[in-house]
């Protein structure tokens, strides 16, 4: 699982490296790097025997739900101020 971890934590960040400019590929590439964090800290969770680091990757993926919502939200208003503009 470790493996995976990385390797979704390299895929994510080179997306956002790469493609700063569109911001749906930011939220997913940030959600795609949250993910990756909890896989981290489930799998230490379990290595360690320990509970906490289930509820920290649950309230990870709480977080990232909530800022991907947040993010499409400005997106959809920015989009409808600009078809608006276009409109007129």
């Amino acid at each position: 699982m470790t493996t995976i971890g990385i390797f979704l934590t390299l895929i994510s960040i080179l997306s956002i490296i790469k493609n700063r400019y569109n911001f749906i590929i930011v939220l997913l590439s940030f959600e795609l790097l949250l993910i990756s964090f909890s896989l981290f800290l489930i799998q230490a969770s379990f290595s360690f025997d320990d509970f906490s680091g289930i509820l920290n990757a649950i309230l990870l993926l709480i977080m990232g739900a909530i800022e991907t919502s947040i993010g499409l939200s400005i997106l959809i208003i920015y989009n409808n101020s600009i078809s608006q503009i276009i409109k007129k």
